[in-house]
């Protein structure tokens, strides 16, 4: 993990208004958060309550990971990260 990067379990802010392109409701009660062994997570990256962050992933650099799950082996990549790709995808990729 590095330095700038956020883990938590819920989402506190004292606001009466929130604009938020995001129609979720953020969780206002703690929700747990699993990292799996191997597990990188860059620089300025969110991961907040709900997370469930597989072995041997990356979360690339200023992503937010909100109730998602990450499988196994895979990048997370954007804000709020909508799927997972596979790392053997990108491997694929660079031997064209």
């Amino acid at each position: 993990m590095t330095a700038n990067s956020l883990i938590q379990d819920c989402f506190f802010i004292k606001q009466k208004r929130i604009a938020s392109k995001n129609k979720q409701q953020l969780p206002n009660e703690p929700t747990p958060v699993y990292l799996g062994k191997n597990v990188w997570v860059g620089t300025k990256a969110c991961i907040i309550g709900g997370s469930l962050i597989d072995d041997d992933n990356v979360i690339a650099a200023g992503s937010v990971c909100y109730q998602r799950k990450i499988k196994k082996y895979s990048i997370g990549i954007g804000n709020p990260i909508i799927r997972a790709l596979p790392i053997e995808r990108l491997l694929k990729f660079g031997q064209l």
